[in-house]
């Protein structure tokens, strides 16, 4: 007796997944088979018989009281927390007083108009969506009511192996203040830092301001190729070492991009008369937009900005021990092995490094980069579009809806974007230069046809050695005897 109980209660512990006692389930097979207990079949399948029980038996949770279910949390979804966030985006626009109070924000900076720029950018290949787009103009919306930036656009994208980097560049006040990490960084608002540029991986989220830049980042970076990961604090493990993180390397990588490639047309933008070292541009008044000829000839567009010096500098550092007498003198002999570039340079006087031209040359297709004696421009010049010149109401009286694209072929990824009526300087792309050519195999040739079958001979030398002379045949009559039996 002892023993059946035992058995039992055994079978009744073990459960399965569905919480099933083993004892149950034989139940439950059992009376089965007992309904109908002539049928001899149902002995001989019980196998079958437990297999279809266990997956048909219908097992009823305990319903939760009416007090339980009100107490449960309520789980948004993504889709839930992602509406709120678009929700927020498109809320006023309001910034906190002396007071701490929230009040409606009733000037901005110069913000160009997102929107109108991404239909032209769409014409040249370059997208982010209409939704994407819309956030995002929205977002540097709010961007520049919390900064104060006096102006501010979208410089680009750069992509990343687990993020991709959303950026903005903007312009602020010369009382910006940040601690200057080295003694030969060019302060707030000058040099490589005049500008100040803000990264996201989401556009719904805040904007995280890059620090500075100093001129060690920016030699160590024109040396090393490190693809961006998407997390900001993230280490750049390359050789030579890289002085930061990869906050400081993307922040050095924009400052190259930006000084290299943002152009304005010619005769749009002028130094300053005063002073020419002066870094920002008046604009010229009675300024005229070139016409579509002249925007497709790449001797219209002119760089922005001045030249980064081989120091990692747009002006050459001074030391305070030098006196203020020889300050002149010391830069001139600095300028001399690092010279300075004109402003407003053209791009058409955009020429190859030595030490480049000696990588092109290592190639058989050098002689296609280059025509005669001169070589062809690192900028390519590409109209999108239909390049049909239309009528219109305007002084001109000609205008086209087509697109000019101008791509420096040493950026990838970097493009200026320009119509009848507007230009866009944009980035899209990795983040790195090309300082190597890329091998590309030449195409095989056509397949030949086979040769003609070579006519079957004799082996002249076989393995065995030359075969041996047949011995005449003693039978048959030679050719003397033959004609004297006919005589």
């Amino acid at each position: 007796m002892s023993q059946s109980i035992s058995i039992n209660k055994l079978l009744k512990e073990h459960k399965g997944p569905n919480g099933v006692s083993l004892y149950d389930h034989l139940c439950a097979v059992l009376e089965k088979i007992l309904r109908d207990p002539s049928d001899v079949s149902k002995f001989e399948n019980f196998e079958q018989i437990s297999s279809f029980i266990k997956h048909n038996n219908l097992n009823y949770n305990t319903p939760k009281t009416d007090k339980e279910v009100n107490q449960q949390k309520d789980y948004s979804t993504e889709l839930t927390n992602w509406y709120n966030e678009c929700l927020a985006m498109l809320e006023k626009l309001t910034k906190e007083n002396s007071k701490g109070k929230k009040e409606p924000v009733k000037k901005l900076g110069a913000v160009p108009n997102l929107l109108d720029d991404a239909k032209i950018l769409e014409m040249a290949g370059i997208s982010f969506g209409e939704e994407e787009t819309y956030l995002l103009s929205k977002s540097l919306t709010k961007l520049a009511a919390k900064t104060n930036a006096k102006e501010l656009r979208f410089w680009g994208k750069i992509l990343g192996t687990q993020a991709d980097y959303y950026v903005a560049e903007g312009l602020l006040d010369n009382e910006y203040s940040d601690d200057i990490p080295t003694p030969d960084t060019e302060p707030p608002g000058t040099g490589c830092n005049r500008l100040t540029f803000w990264v996201t991986n989401n556009v719904l989220d805040d904007w995280f301001e890059l620090p500075l830049v100093t001129p060690e980042q920016i030699r160590v970076a024109r040396q090393i190729k490190h693809i961006f990961s998407g997390d900001l604090e993230a280490p750049v493990l390359t050789y030579p070492s890289f002085p930061g993180k990869e906050k400081h390397y993307l922040k050095a990588q924009i400052v190259r991009i930006t000084f290299a490639n943002v152009l304005v047309p010619k005769d749009y933008r002028k130094t300053n008369d005063d002073d020419p070292k002066i870094e920002a541009l008046e604009f010229v008044e009675d300024y005229k937009y070139p016409t579509w000829e002249e925007l497709v000839d790449p001797g219209t567009w002119q760089h922005y900005h001045p030249n980064i010096l081989e120091s990692g500098r747009v002006r050459h550092y001074i030391p305070p021990t030098v006196k203020e007498e020889d300050k002149e003198e010391y830069e001139n002999q600095l300028a001399e092995n690092d010279p300075y570039l004109d402003r407003l340079l053209p791009i058409t006087e955009d020429k190859l490094s030595e030490k480049f031209t000696q990588e092109f040359e290592k190639f058989q297709f050098f002689a296609n980069f280059r025509s005669g004696e001169e070589d062809k421009p690192l900028w390519r010049v590409r109209v999108c579009g239909e390049s049909q010149i239309y009528s219109t109401e305007k002084d001109d009286g000609q205008t086209s809806y087509a697109v000019v694209t101008l791509k420096n072929i040493l950026w990838p990824g970097a493009v200026t974007v320009a119509s009848a009526t507007n230009y866009v300087n944009i980035y899209v792309g990795y983040g790195h230069k090309l300082t190597t050519l890329t091998v590309d195999p030449f195409q095989p040739g056509d397949t030949k046809n086979d040769p003609e079958d070579v006519e079957e001979f004799p082996e002249p030398y076989p393995a065995g050695g030359p075969p041996e002379e047949l011995e005449p045949d003693t039978d048959k009559p030679a050719d003397d005897e033959g004609e004297e039996e006919d005589q």
